[in-house]
C-alpha cells in the first residue's frame, strides 16, 4: 500500500492489516515485534478503535451492551478488572439473550483480554488485533441488520477514524517534551475526557506558541477530522503511548 492509498482507503480492515504486516516487517525477531506492542503502544490503539466501532451504533446496542462497552474502555485505562467481564456479560446476555448481542460482545471479549501482566504479550497483541478487524465487520452487520445501506458510509467514517488514531505510517513524526506545555496537556486532557474535540485548533496554537514546527502535527489539529479517542496528535501530548 502506498501513501496515497493508505489516505484513500475507504476500507478499514485494509488499514488495520496494513499497520500490522508493516510492523511485522519491520523486525527481524518475532518476538521483539510483539514486546513492543503493549498496551499504552499499538495494540492499545487497536482496542480503541474496536469500541469505537461500536459507539458509532450506540443506539443499537442497548443499555447493558452500551455498558459493556464502557467498561471495555475502563479496562483499557486500567480502571477495570478483567475478572469482571464475566459478569457484565452475564448480564447483557440476560437483558438481551444470545443472537445480535453475541456478534458484538464477542468483540468485547477481545478487547478485554489479558494484558501481558497476565498473560504473554503475543496474546494480547493478536487479540488487541481481532477486535480491530472484527468491530469492523460485526459494527456493519448490526446496521445492515437494520435493512438499510449506511454500512457502506459506516465503513468509510471508520478508515477515516482509524487513520485519526494511528496518523500516516508514511510519515512519522517526533514529538519534542518541549511542547508539552501545561495548556497543551491539560487541552488535551479534556478533548480525551469529553471527546469533544472542538478545541483541536486551540491546541494547534498552544503547540505553536510552544515552539511546534510539525506541519503534519498542526495540520492534523486544525483539518476537518473527525477525531476520536485515541487520536494520535492527542496521545502524543497525553504521552499515552
Amino acid at each position: 500500500m502506498t501513501e496515497a492509498e493508505w489516505l484513500a482507503c475507504e476500507d478499514p480492515r485494509a488499514l488495520i492489516q496494513r499497520v500490522f504486516v508493516r510492523n511485522l516487517h519491520s523486525f527481524h525477531d518475532f518476538g521483539q515485534l510483539l514486546g513492543l506492542l503493549r498496551p499504552g503502544a499499538i495494540d492499545r490503539r487497536y482496542r480503541l478503535f474496536a469500541c469505537n466501532c461500536m459507539r458509532q451504533v450506540w443506539p443499537l446496542l442497548g443499555p447493558f451492551g452500551q455498558m459493556a462497552v464502557e467498561r471495555a474502555e475502563q479496562f483499557i485505562e486500567g480502571q477495570y478488572r478483567l475478572r469482571d467481564l464475566s459478569e457484565v456479560r452475564a448480564r447483557v446476555q440476560e437483558e438481551a439473550g444470545l443472537g445480535l448481542i453475541e456478534r458484538y460482545t464477542h468483540t468485547l471479549m477481545e478487547v478485554w483480554r489479558a494484558r501481558p501482566a497476565a498473560a504473554g504479550v503475543g496474546v494480547t497483541q493478536r487479540s488487541a488485533h481481532l477486535a480491530a478487524f472484527s468491530s469492523v465487520s460485526e459494527s456493519s452487520w448490526l446496521l445492515s441488520a437494520e435493512g438499510t445501506d449506511d454500512w457502506r458510509k459506516h465503513r468509510r467514517h471508520l478508515s477515516d477514524h482509524f487513520r485519526d488514531i494511528f496518523g500516516n505510517p508514511f510519515r512519522p513524526v517526533t514529538f519534542s517534551p518541549e511542547w508539552r506545555t501545561g495548556t497543551a496537556v491539560a487541552l488535551a486532557g479534556q478533548m480525551y475526557e469529553s471527546r469533544d474535540f472542538g478545541a483541536m485548533p486551540v491546541l494547534a496554537d498552544a503547540l505553536q506558541d510552544a515552539g511546534c514546527d510539525s506541519a503534519d502535527i498542526l495540520n492534523h489539529c486544525r483539518g476537518p477530522g473527525p477525531h476520536v479517542r485515541g487520536c494520535w496528535v492527542i496521545d502524543l501530548v497525553l504521552e499515552k503511548g
